[in-house]
């Protein structure tokens, strides 16, 4: 179980699924191919399927202890859910629990369920299908959440968005029903060296997830970027960004202050790493 450390906490990763399926061009419409070619070197193959033409990437959570409360960051996609846009992610079944378990925790344990922002890949453990009925994954737990992106959710529910009405009413309804939801502001404290920071323009109530520990910084990035390829172009957006401009310059904003403060980067996508600046632009460093 690959972990990182801030200060005197320990942060493990706790994998669901690292298949690549994301088609670069699908996903940054922005870009070309010869945008990947210029950047063969250090791109492929660690971070790029030339066989498939796809971009390497994974969803995967954050857990750890902080104090008595043990906490972790973001859900993946889930199992057993209906109706989602790719068939991939369509009543799947992945060891997500059992990776958990690798990383020294039950579901029973999980005092805190941080959640960045409510996209389908972000929310679906909250929840998981027993005896036909969808139930908190976590029942310990208080799960946090933005009432922005919480309001943002609600608006494509009632708009028919065939995913978001599944997600809501599998992954963030039961959520509520069990009175287990914290909704909170983008710039909430969670507690002394946890804290949300707006990072608006994926979703309107995104949040990145600061955290603190004896002098040591990382930032759980959310979907501010996916991909190691946008510090090389972090004006690109993926298709997902529902506010365009916004999401834009956000990023460019947390890619300025990572670069100058030497924080660790918690991506939602890939590896954990650090940022540089390299020739007008960055670069991400990879242990």
């Amino acid at each position: 179980m690959a972990t990182v450390t801030i200060g005197r906490l320990e942060l493990a990763r706790v994998l669901e699924d690292d298949t690549p399926i994301f088609d670069p061009g699908a996903m940054y419409p922005e870009s070309t191919p010869d945008d990947f070619e210029r950047e063969r070197g250090w791109l492929m193959p660690r971070f790029f399927d030339e066989a498939r033409w796809l971009l390497e990437s994974c969803m995967q959570s954050y857990v750890f202890r902080s104090g008595d409360r043990a906490v972790l960051i973001d859900t993946c996609v889930g199992n057993d859910k209906p109706g989602r846009r790719r068939d991939y992610w369509t009543h799947a079944q992945w060891p997500f629990l059992e990776n958990l378990a690798a990383a020294g925790y039950r579901p029973e344990d999980i005092d805190l369920v941080l959640i960045t922002h409510l996209h389908v890949d972000h929310v679906g453990w909250n929840t998981r299908l027993v005896d036909g009925r969808w139930e908190p994954t976590f029942p310990n737990a208080r799960y946090v959440f933005t009432a922005a992106d919480l309001d943002s959710l609600k608006a494509k529910h009632a708009g028919g968005d065939g995913q978001y009405v599944n997600v809501f009413e599998d992954s963030v309804k039961p959520i509520l029903d069990a009175g287990l939801a914290e909704l909170v502001a983008v710039d909430h404290v969670v507690e002394d060296g946890i804290r949300f920071e707006p990072a608006p323009g994926h979703t309107p109530g995104q949040v990145n997830i600061r955290i603190s520990s004896e002098g040591e910084e990382g930032l759980v990035t959310a979907d501010v970027f996916h991909h190691p390829i946008q510090a090389r172009h972090p004006g690109w957006n993926s298709r997902a960004c529902e506010h365009q401009p916004t999401a834009s310059s956000t990023r460019r904003a947390v890619f300025e202050r990572a670069a100058e403060r030497d924080t660790l980067l918690l991506p939602a996508h890939f590896e954990p790493c650090r940022l540089r600046r390299e020739n007008g632009g960055f670069r991400f460093l990879f242990d």
